[in-house]
């Protein structure tokens, strides 16, 4: 888009030589000025460009760049790999020492994790039983409130009963009382 572009033939509503400005693109059409179209397929056979978009130049100078940059890193990439071969070839042939200190350096660092493992662990193990405790001293808690309002009923009713028997009582007297008179 932005581009010139120049009939190679007379086609295309242009006679041969004719010049016109890219104007917008399609999939398969260039559009020109003054609604004519161009296919993209025929350049160079029926059309060529003069002068290219500046889009395109842009598209093509990133897709180089883009190119440039895998390939070097694909090259350092390669590079260190090879260098990492070296390096184990020839701590291979005669560098035990190392190995030892690298096996003791693995090992403390092994100690040290499943340390930390046991202490969070620990740390999980005595939260659950917390909350256990909790859960059982919630329990306990309505069990005594339970029977602390079962006692009250109990009481309750020994009361009434109570008070029943003693009215009862007032009436024989009183009735009894009545009979005597």
């Amino acid at each position: 888009v932005g581009g010139i572009i120049e009939a190679m033939q007379k086609k295309y509503a242009m006679i041969k030589g004719e010049r016109l400005r890219v104007v917008n693109e399609t999939k398969d059409l260039w559009k020109l000025e003054g609604e004519k179209t161009v296919p993209k397929a025929q350049v160079n056979t029926g059309w060529k460009w003069i002068i290219k978009g500046a889009e395109d130049e842009v598209k093509k100078k990133a897709d180089e760049q883009a190119r440039k940059k895998a390939a070097k890193e694909e090259e350092a990439r390669k590079k260190a790999e090879a260098a990492k071969k070296a390096e184990d070839e020839t701590a291979k042939r005669g560098r035990s020492k190392s190995k030892d200190k690298s096996k003791k350096d693995k090992e403390k660092k092994e100690k040290k994790e499943k340390k930390e493992k046991d202490k969070t662990k620990k740390a999980k193990d005595s939260k659950k039983e917390k909350g256990k405790s909790r859960r059982r001293s919630e329990s306990e808690a309505e069990e005594e409130e339970e029977s602390e309002s079962e006692s009250r009923r109990k009481k309750s009713s020994k009361k009434v009963k109570t008070k029943a028997k003693k009215t009862k009582k007032r009436k024989r007297s009183s009735s009894e009382e009545s009979y005597t008179s």
